[in-house]
């Protein structure tokens, strides 16, 4: 088995510091920039109530569903009727030319 050869790289102490420094200095920024997001977060619920926002929120959904549901509902009955309508008229219009035409009715 062949010896595994590894090599080291060395930083001198005072640049790996610093080094570490700055990635601490980024992500304090980042973590002050996460804070200030949830801040905005936190306040834009109106009252600060977020369960109840929520709630509003499922409210409105629903009552949404229930209008497309309504509307929905009313061009199935629209359609059905139409087709009725013409079953109807299509019938009749049968109707007539037998009596008419086949029989010799008036």
């Amino acid at each position: 088995m062949e010896s595994e050869r590894r090599s080291t790289i060395f930083i001198p102490v005072d640049e790996a510091k610093e080094k570490i420094l700055d990635i601490l200095s980024a992500q304090s920024a980042q973590l002050a920039s996460l804070e200030e997001l949830m801040v905005k977060f936190a306040t834009a619920i109106p009252g600060g109530d977020a369960e109840g926002h929520r709630m509003y929120h499922e409210l409105v959904i629903k009552r949404e569903q229930k209008k497309l549901a309504r509307t929905e509902a009313i061009i199935e009955k629209s359609l059905a009727g139409l087709v009725w309508s013409g079953l109807v008229a299509v019938g009749s219009a049968i109707w007539y030319y037998i009596q008419h035409k086949l029989v010799g009715g008036n």
